[in-house]
Parts: C-alpha cells; sequence; structure tokens
C-alpha cells in the first residue's frame, strides 16, 4: 500500500521502547537514559554499520518506504535511515485495539551504509524530545474532544427524569476531567515553548509527559464511565477516543518513567 500521487517517501520513525527499566533510576545523564531506551543496537561493519533489534506497534511502518531508527552504538545514540528493502529488515503487520496500522519492525543484522547514519551526536535527543511533544499534543486532542463528547452526552442522557449532569458525582468527575485536560494543555505548551527557543527543557518535557500520561488515563477512563456501556460500544465514537488516549499514554514513556527521568534530574540539581 503506499500513497498515490505524493511526492514523496512515506517514512516511518521508530519509537524508542516504552518498557520501562528499573535502571534508568540511576541514569546520570540524557545520554546514558537515551541508551536504556533505544530497542535497536549498531556495529561497525564491514561497509558501514550492521544493526539488530526489534520494535513492535510502529505506526504507519506497513506501509513506509524507509524507516527512521535509534540505535545503540559504542559513541552513544544515533539515527540511521533504512530504505525497506535492506537485507535483514523484516516488516509484520499488525492491527491495534485502535484499528490503526502498525508494524513489528526486527532487524537482523541489517546492513546500512555510513552515509545512512546522522552522524549529528544530538540528532537522537532531538528527535526523541520533538517526539514527545508530539505526543503529548495528540493526547491533548484526544481527551479535549472525549470531555467535550462527555459533557454533551450528560447534558442530554437522562436518569429520573433529570440530566445526569446534574448528578453531583457525575459533575465532580467532569470537573477533575476539565483539570486534568488543561494540565496536559499547559505542560505541554511550557514545554515546546522551552523546546522552540533553545531552552533546556528535560525536566519540562517529563512534566508534560507525565500529564499526558496521567491525566490521559484518568479523562479516558472518566469518559468512558460516564458513558457507561455505551462508552465501550464498537459502533459508537467513545471507545476510539479510549484506545486512541491509552495508546498516547504508553507512547514516549509512561507516567512512572517520567518520574523516574525527574528523580535522576533533580538529583543532578544544585541548590
Amino acid at each position: 500500500m503506499r500513497y498515490p500521487g505524493r511526492g514523496y517517501r512515506p517514512v516511518a520513525v521508530l519509537p524508542r521502547d516504552v518498557v520501562e527499566q528499573t535502571e534508568l533510576c540511576g541514569a546520570d545523564t540524557d545520554l546514558e537514559a537515551a541508551l536504556e531506551f533505544a530497542a535497536f543496537d549498531a556495529e561497525p561493519g564491514a561497509d558501514g554499520w550492521l544493526l539488530d533489534g526489534s520494535q513492535s506497534a510502529v505506526a504507519a511502518a506497513a506501509f513506509a518506504d524507509a524507516f527512521l531508527v535509534e540505535a545503540r552504538t559504542g559513541a552513544g545514540s544515533r539515527l540511521f535511515f533504512l530504505d525497506r528493502d535492506t537485507e535483514g529488515l523484516t516488516i509484520t503487520e499488525q492491527q491495534l485495539v485502535n484499528g490503526t496500522d502498525a508494524a513489528l519492525i526486527e532487524l537482523r543484522a541489517a546492513s546500512v551504509p555510513e552515509a545512512n547514519m546522522i552522524a549529528a551526536s544530538e540528532a537522537a535527543a532531538w528527535a526523541a524530545r520533538r517526539a514527545t511533544l508530539a505526543t503529548c499534543a495528540l493526547q491533548l486532542g484526544i481527551v479535549e474532544r472525549a470531555l467535550e463528547m462527555t459533557c454533551e452526552y450528560a447534558r442530554t442522557r437522562k436518569q429520573f427524569d433529570k440530566p445526569i449532569g446534574s448528578f453531583q458525582a457525575v459533575r465532580q468527575r467532569l470537573a477533575d476531567a476539565y483539570i486534568d485536560v488543561e494540565a496536559v494543555r499547559l505542560t505541554l505548551w511550557q514545554a515546546a515553548w522551552r523546546e522552540s527557543h533553545s531552552l533546556p527543557a528535560e525536566s519540562e518535557l517529563a512534566v508534560a509527559k507525565f500529564w499526558a500520561a496521567e491525566a490521559g488515563h484518568r479523562v479516558a477512563h472518566s469518559a468512558v464511565h460516564i458513558h457507561a456501556s455505551t462508552g465501550i460500544y464498537l459502533d459508537y465514537p467513545m471507545q476510539r477516543y479510549f484506545t486512541a488516549a491509552k495508546r498516547a499514554e504508553f507512547e514516549a514513556g509512561t507516567a512512572t518513567a517520567q518520574l523516574r527521568r525527574l528523580g535522576s534530574w533533580l538529583d543532578t540539581v544544585e541548590y
């Protein structure tokens, strides 16, 4: 499957491994943290580099023409550009619970020319920061719309001849969800502003992703609970927002992973 009639090649960006690792607590630098989360390893080969590793649930990978892969090297974490027909690259299509396209990417001694490595030492960290911001922005859109739909449902759905939105318990959950959505918005824009101005944003990114994960989890569950059984019907749109929010919750690291990053960062701060 390809995008017809377009003048560019679809490229899938392979995310960092989101599996939490206890060793991250002891990471002293961003480089060490990056090495913990990279899902691939790269070793010098005869004509460039040999890459090994695997990553599941890579968005757009089933139809992408090329892949941007972060891999560990002896000199740190680097980005590599791989064509779809690279020898040693295996693509297995997957279908996620929210119906979106994805694939399992496996590299077994995949040969990559030296020219296909992005040599800049900060490239992998730069890409990871931008990917984290993109995930937070996506989560903001998901939970914001989910809350809007839930408020509308609470105004029109009646129990005992009254809108369920008039019940105190429901109103409290909606109010908490509103605060969570605004927290995702505020922390996202704070991190994005600092990143756009080339200011240190490590802690702000961790805070933003924490709220995107933690608040996203709460808002998604509140939306489904207030909708009751309607919220999980496959022919009703709310279940799509729920599964999308759950996926964004784990992209780029869970809430616990972000707290670990913040703990490591605070350990290096001099007061």
